[in-house]
């Protein structure tokens, strides 16, 4: 009888319930740096920037795509 009440008690305690998971995730601040040889890039001129690169996406993204990364793992 003690058994089944203390089964009946911990499976009320450690119910499944929906909720939020926080993840500290680290991203990069500031610009992107093309990934280039000593800064030698071929092409035409509009596409030789090298320091004045934006990243596309927002940090929110970045940030939730490497704790997705980490879940899944």
């Amino acid at each position: 009888m003690v058994v089944e009440d203390e089964a009946v008690r911990r499976d009320a305690v450690y119910a499944e319930i929906e909720g939020y998971v926080i993840y500290h995730v680290r991203v990069m601040r500031g610009g992107r740096k093309r990934p280039v040889s000593k800064g030698i890039v071929y092409g035409n001129p509009k596409n030789q920037g090298i320091t004045q690169l934006k990243f596309q996406r927002n940090k929110k993204s970045a940030a939730e795509e490497r704790a997705g990364a980490n879940l899944a793992a």
